[in-house]
């Protein structure tokens, strides 16, 4: 597999992406290269491996085995699964991009950077599980994250313009009373409405082994930050591959742009009861591959169980299922009944 690695024109080392100062930077020599310069040095890196990667991209296609890669730095051998598009040695540290596997019609058209680095993002982990009032007293703590990584995830993001017809009947109600009857007036009228809609950033997970609660809770992101798609912002994460083409995630889009269409032609009427059909045409669809940034952490808690959260790299916001501490739970409920009790028995006082 040709591999992309990423070095310091001063020193060698290895470059990495900084979320914080959105630049890229040296651990060994404390050198800081801008964006423009990274662009022009990831674009030629990858003009130089683009047959060798089409060549690898074909090899992979033809036999899901090809799941190896020798590390630029070390050259020891590397096995992956077959959707991991970068990843990090894991004898030298090397910040790696598997070429072959981002190349034509799997290269996104644009990424998302990391805002958050991986001490900012540790920080607000802990924090965030520390604020919830039911979970075990210590149970979080930094020793205890097996694991913290910035992956990218793939994701296909829709821009949708739609038009709308609606045929239906409209009724109004009005009820007054005459003397010793009770008369209800119905009127009825004919509707019809015609509307044009443009929906953007519909998002849709690229990848298939992807949790879909944890991807959609740490949404949405800000899509106006994308960049155009230049592997350099891979290096020193980890990053996958979309195994999900758009067409697959198409039907699904479009129930939800009709719904949105049909709840939106009918949102502002005056009518008390509106009954009919809406109608919708596609008159236009954009879908962007996008690799969005994500902190993923498993976390070991007690009795070795495992828990898995997923931060959004851009915000911070945090998705998984926090324990519960049985003993706060009652103590309150304990706590909270005897209030209950106690007002009840002054309320019986004071009307006795």
């Amino acid at each position: 597999m040709s591999v992309i690695s990423y070095k310091c024109p001063n020193c060698g080392g290895p470059l990495y992406f900084d979320p914080e100062k959105q630049s890229f930077f040296c651990e060994y020599c404390s050198s800081g290269f801008d964006e423009e310069t990274l662009a022009a040095m990831a674009k030629k890196k990858e003009e130089e491996t683009e047959e060798e990667a089409r060549a690898d991209a074909e090899k992979e296609a033809s036999s899901d085995e090809i799941l190896m890669f020798n590390c630029p730095s070390c050259g020891a051998e590397i096995v992956t699964e077959a959707t991991t598009a970068a990843t990090i040695c894991y004898y030298c540290q090397n910040p790696v991009v598997l070429a072959g596997r981002l190349t034509e019609e799997f290269r996104p058209d644009k990424v998302l950077p990391f805002t958050i680095d991986r001490e900012e993002a540790l920080r607000r982990f802990l924090e965030w599980a520390g604020n919830k009032r039911y979970v075990p007293k210590g149970f979080f703590n930094a020793k205890d994250v097996e694991k913290l990584n910035g992956v990218y995830y793939p994701h296909w993001v829709a821009d949708y313009e739609v038009s709308a017809h609606f045929e239906g009947n409209g009724q109004l109600v009005h009820s007054y009373r005459a003397g010793n009857y009770q008369i209800t007036q119905t009127k009825h009228f004919h509707v019809s409405r015609d509307g044009e809609f443009r929906f953007n950033d519909i998002i849709r997970p690229a990848l298939s082994k992807m949790d879909r609660k944890l991807a959609d809770g740490v949404q949405p992101f800000d899509m106006s930050q994308a960049k155009e798609f230049s592997t350099a912002y891979l290096s020193g994460f980890m990053a996958e591959k979309r195994d999900v083409d758009s067409q697959t995630v198409r039907p699904d889009v479009e129930m939800e742009v009709n719904n949105y269409a049909d709840n939106m032609i009918r949102s502002d009427v005056t009518y008390h009861r509106l009954t009919g059909d809406t109608a919708t045409d596609v008159k236009k669809a954009d879908f962007e591959y996008v690799l969005f940034p994500t902190w993923v952490f498993t976390y070991k808690g007690r009795g070795g169980k495992l828990y898995h959260y997923a931060m959004n790299g851009q915000t911070g916001e945090i998705c998984g299922k926090l324990p519960i501490s049985g003993g706060k739970l009652w103590r309150d409920s304990g706590i909270l009944a005897a209030a209950i009790a106690v007002l009840i028995c002054i309320g019986g006082w004071f009307f006795a």
